[in-house]
C-alpha cells in the first residue's frame, strides 16, 4: 500500500542548522510529500542532502518519498542512514519498517515495527499501526502494510485491507479450466464463475493464465498481464474484446459487482519466493504421425529431417472451427460449414468436395 508520513519537524543539533532559504526548500519538499508529489520532493531533497549531510530529517523525508514511488531499496538506505545520524528519529524508524516489509525482510521489519510501537505516543503517532503490523508479521500468514495518511486517518489500525489481487472469470468462452501463475509460481486453477484471491508483495508482478491442451496436437493458449500491486486490491477478469478473449484489469466497483452476482470463491493463496513453481508451459506435442515410406515406416516429427529425399518435415498446425474446437494436422483447409479439415500426414493434399467440405489423407 502507499504511505504518506506526517511532516517531519526539524530538531536541529549543533552545527546542522538550516538557513532560511534551505528551511523553505525543506518545507516545500515535505508539502510535496503530503500531496504525493514524490518526484518533486525527491529532487528538492537531493539538493538539500548534498548541502546538509548531517540533518537526519532530510534523509527521513526522502525515505518517505522513495517509499511513495516504491523504490524500497533506496528508501531503506535513506532511513537507515537517518537513524545512524539520529537514532531517536521515530518517523525514520516507521518508514524503514515499511520499506523492509515490502522487500520481504520480515524479521528486520518486525524488529523496527516493534521498536516504533514501544515509543512514547507523543513521538510515535502510528503506534497502533505498528503494533498491528507486529501481530500480522508474527502470524503464519500476514497482510500487506497499512496505508497511512498525514493525519493518521483511515481506520483504527488499517492493518488488513483485503487481498492484493483478485482474478475472476464470468464470461463464456471456449476455454474451460485455466491454470493461474504469478511470477512463475503456481496459484491454482480457475473455472467459470469463480474467483481467486491472491496476496503478494507490493511492486510489479507478472500474472499468467494458461489453458490445458486437450491433446498432443494442441499448444496451450497463454495470457500474460503485468500487474502493479500495493495500492489497493487489483481486479482482473477475462473479457471479450474485438472478438478475442483477453485478460485485463477491471475497475474495482465493476469487479465487486460482477463477483457478487456471478462468482463463487474458489480459494485464496499467498504467493512468495517459497511458493511452488508452476510447471513449464507445454508446447504442442509431436503428433507422432507414422507414414509408410519406401524402406520402412518412419515417424515424422516437426522440424526433423526425414529419410525421404532429405526434405524437412513441415510442422503441424491447429485451427479453430467456428464452433470453437481445434482441428490439428497438416495443410488445413476451411470448409463451407465452418470446420477445418487437416491432413494427418505431412505434405498431404486435401480435395474439395461438392458439399463444401474437404477430404484429406
Amino acid at each position: 500500500m502507499g504511505i504518506l508520513l506526517s511532516l517531519l519537524t526539524l530538531s536541529l543539533g549543533a552545527g546542522a542548522e538550516l538557513n532560511a532559504e534551505a528551511m523553505a526548500r525543506y518545507q516545500r519538499a515535505t508539502g510535496d510529500i503530503t500531496g504525493a508529489r514524490w518526484s518533486q520532493a525527491i529532487t528538492a531533497l537531493n539538493g538539500l542532502a548534498g548541502e546538509y549531510p548531517r540533518v537526519a530529517e532530510i534523509f527521513a523525508a526522502r525515505c518517505s518519498a522513495l517509499v511513495g514511488i516504491k523504490n524500497y531499496v533506496a528508501a531503506e538506505a535513506d532511513c537507515d542512514y537517518a537513524l545512524k545520524v539520529k537514532p531517536t528519529l521515530a518517523a525514520a524508524r516507521y518508514a524503514l519498517a515499511i520499506a523492509q516489509e515490502y522487500q520481504g525482510k520480515r524479521d528486520a521489519a518486525l524488529a523496527n515495527y516493534r521498536a516504533y510501537a514501544e515509543l512514547d505516543p507523543s513521538q510515535a503517532p502510528y503506534r497502533a499501526n505498528a503494533a498491528a503490523r507486529v501481530d500480522a508479521l508474527s502470524s503464519p500468514t500476514f497482510s500487506t502494510p497499512p496505508m497511512v495518511t498525514a493525519s493518521g486517518s483511515g481506520g483504527p489500525t488499517q492493518a488488513a485491507v483485503g487481498p492484493s489481487l483478485v482474478i475472476y472469470k464470468n464470461h463464456l468462452s471456449n476455454f474451460g479450466r485455466l491454470m493461474l501463475v504469478l511470477d512463475g509460481k503456481l496459484i491454482g486453477d480457475l473455472s467459470m464463475d469463480e474467483y481467486v484471491e491472491v496476496d503478494a508483495t507490493a511492486g510489479e508482478h507478472l500474472l499468467e493464465a494458461r489453458t490445458y491442451p486437450r491433446d498432443g496436437y494442441e499448444a496451450p493458449r497463454v495470457w500474460v498481464l503485468p500487474v502493479q500491486l500495493g495500492l489497493g486490491t487489483v481486479y482482473t477478469n477475462f473479457q471479450h474484446k474485438g472478438g478475442q478473449l483477453v485478460l485485463t484489469e477491471v475497475p474495482a466497483a465493476q469487479a465487486r459487482s460482477e463477483i457478487r452476482s456471478d462468482c463463487k470463491k474458489a480459494f485464496a493463496r499467498t504467493i512468495g519466493p517459497d511458493s511452488v513453481p508452476a510447471p513449464p508451459a507445454a508446447m504442442a506435442g509431436d503428433p507422432g504421425v507414422v507414414a509408410a515410406w519406401p524402406g520402412g515406416a518412419v515417424v515424422v516429427a516437426p522440424g526433423v529431417r526425414s529419410r525421404v529425399a532429405g526434405a524437412r518435415t513441415p510442422a503441424p498446425e491447429c485451427r479453430m472451427s467456428s464452433r470453437g474446437y481445434n482441428t490439428c494436422g497438416y495443410n488445413c483447409r476451411l470448409g463451407s460449414d465452418g470446420d477445418f479439415y487437416c491432413s494427418s500426414v505431412p505434405n498431404g493434399q486435401c480435395a474439395l468436395n461438392a458439399d463444401g467440405s474437404w477430404s484429406c489423407p
